[in-house]
């Protein structure tokens, strides 16, 4: 499925696609790449630096990551718990290059306070209902 083209012109224009690659931890991701990454043999796909792999390394919670997929648009609405006890809500993509994801975030918000929980849990559902084009 081609998904965007990236390019101001002809010459420079690319193509990606949305596909799915399996990292180390077995843990399948939907990801932006193009044509020649696709074609390119990875004995392995770094992901250390997704959130995923990163809050198992600093101490951190992964509460909530779902992928969410509409006719425009797709994303990870992803909920995290830092070590210090704040909730952060984003939407992830990944984008393969070189063997390695790259995460991009777009509309991350960080709760603390008492009412924190309550807080994050609805602006998770928002972004979910939100990327699904509701």
């Amino acid at each position: 499925m081609t998904l965007l083209t990236i390019g101001s012109s002809v010459s420079a224009q690319q193509t990606y696609t949305v596909e799915y690659v399996v990292t180390p931890a077995n843990v399948m991701v939907h990801v932006l790449a193009d044509k020649d990454e696709m074609n390119r043999k990875c004995e392995t796909i770094n992901a250390d630096s997704t959130t995923p792999e990163l809050v198992q390394r600093v101490g951190g919670n992964l509460v909530g990551w779902s992928f969410v997929k509409s006719a425009s648009t797709f994303g990870y609405v992803t909920w995290i718990t830092e070590k210090s006890g704040v909730y952060t809500t984003f939407v992830a993509n990944y984008i393969l290059k070189n063997c390695a994801l790259t995460e991009t975030r777009r509309e991350q918000k960080t709760f603390d306070g008492s009412d924190r929980y309550a807080k994050a849990n609805a602006e998770y559902n928002r972004l979910i209902l939100e990327t699904l084009g509701r």
